[in-house]
């Protein structure tokens, strides 16, 4: 059965589960077991969403070293200023929006280049910027300058 919104999952030790659709806003997402990401063949992106998640003694992974994620994995984490704050053991006092790791969390995605150089300046109030070819960019993708002293 699959979670509602608000509710808190635990996937136990020897659980492996694997996620292929977006979840619903969880409370508390605990981790004793495997969580990994579904590549899908269509690369639609795959949602995970939580107040707060926990990989307390298993595992979180995208991808795997040897086979990268190629799809688009994203995980969100929901929660205001003034929530609750959550306590993980008893001396260990957390945020309300966090993850929470004291096992393994790994994330392999595809390795692209994402740099080039500016072919013009780019000033204020301009919505256009030329730059070199070759760069492995696709729709959707953040646009982020680094200034220089030049």
């Amino acid at each position: 059965m699959l979670p509602k919104e608000g509710e808190d999952v635990h996937i136990e030790p020897g659980m492996h589960v694997i996620l292929d659709i977006d979840t619903p806003i969880l409370n508390l997402l605990i981790v004793n077991g495997r969580l990994s990401f579904l590549d899908k063949v269509d690369k639609t992106k795959v949602i995970l969403q939580a107040k707060q998640i926990y990989v307390r003694a298993g595992e979180l992974s995208i991808g795997e070293e040897d086979k990268p994620y190629e799809g688009e994995a994203q995980i969100t984490l929901h929660g205001e200023r003034k929530e609750q704050t959550l306590i993980m053991s008893g001396s260990v006092v957390s945020g309300n929006k966090l993850i929470f790791n004291t096992g393994t969390v790994k994330f392999f995605g595809k390795t692209r280049d994402r740099h080039s150089r500016m072919r013009i300046s780019v000033y204020k109030g301009k919505t256009e910027a030329l730059v070199s070819t070759g760069l492995d960019w696709v729709a959707g993708d953040d646009l982020y300058f680094a200034p220089t002293n030049h």
